[in-house]
């Protein structure tokens, strides 16, 4: 039983990372498994469930949405590369930045990359 959980669990985790989009469904589709195949019997299934963890998730991901939507990340990425004289120096200045390390938090990379483009070709 522990090797099948082992499996399904991999496998899960494979298919999370090879197609991003579907990540709620192969979650959803491991836990029926283990319920069905009584890896977890139903009983139990209240007490394993982490309830805090699962609402600072929620609440993570409801604050990030915002966060993004308000394009704040944009203008981080701007005023960064306004204030920095080359990609180094950005570099640098995120990784001593006292921010959260998630980059969903403090700036988006791809915008810092767009904004970076820009700039470029503006110059040329």
């Amino acid at each position: 039983m522990k090797l099948i959980a082992l499996v399904l669990f991999v496998l899960m985790y494979v298919l999370m990372i090879t197609k991003p989009k579907y990540r709620p469904y192969y979650a959803l589709g491991t836990g029926v498994i283990f319920l069905l195949s009584g890896i977890l019997p139903f009983a139990q299934l209240p007490s394993v469930i982490n309830w805090n963890v699962l609402m600072m998730i929620t609440g993570t991901m409801v604050l990030v949405d915002f966060f993004i939507a308000s394009k704040m990340p944009n203008l981080m990425a701007d005023i960064l590369l306004d204030k920095c004289p080359n990609v180094m120096w950005v570099t640098i200045s995120m990784s001593l930045s006292p921010a959260p390390s998630r980059p969903s938090l403090t700036m988006s990379p791809l915008s810092l990359w767009s904004r970076l483009s820009d700039s470029q070709s503006a110059g040329n």
